[in-house]
């Protein structure tokens, strides 16, 4: 069974050999090209440039949906000497917070109640009130909003989100 979560992330590498088993692990679930590009499940780029950076050995996931990339965070984790990735489960509305450290898993709801701001006014699928589209527009400004307080990409020496320079 497929599982879809938005993601965002920043991977940083100690070595050669677990940045190099990272990418294989990234080219063979099909996440990223031949360009070292992350694509969506059409083999289509997120961005137009690479976000893997072999000089610094890091890699930065794109805040993007893919498909089943959550079955093996643990394992690109696992290699990486610093992480932090953000998520949510697209099927279930949880949030998630990864890091070298731990993995933390949050109710959207109960998260939102407590941290959303303007977004922390609950909306329910299961109230009469609320139709499908309302509560979907709530889920991804929560999730918005989650990805804002909690991505951080100053984990490693480069920016691998800004377009890169060239000469």
């Amino acid at each position: 069974m497929s599982t879809y979560t938005t993601t965002k992330g920043t991977l940083v590498f100690n070595n050669d050999a677990s940045f190099d088993d990272a990418l294989d692990v990234l080219r063979e679930g099909g996440w990223i090209n031949d360009n070292e590009q992350f694509v969506d499940e059409d083999n289509r780029p997120i961005m137009p440039w690479s976000t893997v950076h072999h000089d610094a050995k890091v890699i930065g996931i794109p805040c993007a949906m893919y498909r089943n990339l959550s079955k093996v965070l643990d394992s690109l984790v696992s290699l990486a000497s610093a992480a932090s990735i953000v998520g949510c489960n697209e099927e279930s509305g949880t949030l998630f917070l990864q890091t070298d450290n731990e993995t933390v898993r949050l109710d959207t709801v109960e998260w939102a109640k407590l941290h959303a701001g303007d977004a922390s006014e609950l909306k329910s699928p299961d109230d009469p009130n609320v139709g499908t589209e309302e509560f979907t527009t709530w889920k991804d400004t929560v999730r918005e909003e989650f990805f804002t307080q909690h991505s951080t990409t100053g984990i490693a020496d480069v920016d691998v989100f800004s377009e890169p320079i060239t000469v």
